[in-house]
This record gives C-alpha cells, structure tokens and sequence, in this order.
C-alpha cells in the first residue's frame, strides 16, 4: 500500500537561498552585470531611503519595471545566502498597519529626505512591506521590499542574472 503526500505538506527546510527580483531596464541590468551595483546612483525619498531595492516577489519587481521604464522593462534575479544575514546590521518590519508607529515614522523620515537612517548611522539591509500610500499610512498588503543600502549589505547579493 502506498501512502499518498499530503500536498498541504512543504518539502522539507534546506536553508535554501532566498531568491530576489529587481525590477529596472536592459541598459541598467547589463551595468549592473558588468560593474556591479552603484549606491552613488541609488533615489532620495524612497521607503527606507537611498539604496538598491528588490523583492521576493517577480510579478512585483515586473510590475515596477514597466511602471518606471517605458523601454526595455526586465527583471534581475538574485540568490542570497541566509546565513549571510548574519554578518550585516539589518532592521526589519513585520507590520505597517495604521498604528505601526515604528515602520511609519522610519518611512516618512525617509520618504522626507533622510540618508542616513536616523543617529546610528546606516543599515546595511531593510526589509519591510511597500508603504502604497505613505501620507495616508497604507500598505500594499501583497507586497514586500528590502533595500541595501552599504557596500557590505550589496555583497550580500552577490551576481544577479537577467530573468525577464
């Protein structure tokens, strides 16, 4: 008699890599292959300030690609090794509902200008959901973003591949 999986059932945990999308355009990802991941280029007023964002979500960093770029939208991918986590700063949030005063008050201090996060200095990585509307505090509740902000944090990232 055999005994039928549960598909209910996850495969069994590997500390397999976490895999991420950058959503930007075929000129920027061929630089990126090529040179690396530039910082200096990185925008004020984002959500957790100035630095390299990706998402463990490809339909995401799509959807942010063509947003943004009328030509040539792509997707990288990037494979990162958890254990690694453990060598950088990281700040995480878990909750952006309307009442989240920690993840509200990090966001509109960036959003605001800030580029350096707060009085200690930089995260190498922040993880979070994406602030949809920041001004009016919601959240896009089926996304999710991380930012690198430090050249430590970057190599964490190490070679990204052109999936889309």
């Amino acid at each position: 008699m055999s005994v039928k999986p549960n598909v209910l059932t996850p495969p069994p945990w590997t500390n397999q890599p976490l895999t991420v999308f950058h959503g930007t355009n075929v000129g920027a990802a061929r630089r990126i292959l090529k040179s690396g991941i530039d910082l200096n280029r990185a925008r004020q007023g984002t959500d957790f300030g100035p630095g390299f964002y990706v998402t463990t979500l490809q339909q995401q960093a799509w959807n942010w690609s063509v947003s943004r770029f009328e030509k040539d939208p792509t997707v990288l991918r990037f494979r990162l090794d958890r254990l690694d986590f453990g060598r950088a700063t990281c700040l995480f949030f878990l909750d952006a509902g309307v009442l989240a005063e920690d993840y509200w008050s990090f966001v509109w201090a960036c959003r605001r200008g800030a580029t350096k996060h707060h009085a200690i200095g930089y995260y190498d990585v922040v993880g979070g959901p994406f602030a949809s509307t920041w001004r009016m505090r919601t959240a896009d509740p089926a996304g999710n973003q991380l930012s690198f902000h430090t050249s430590a944090g970057v190599s964490l990232l190490g070679k990204g591949e052109i999936i889309q």
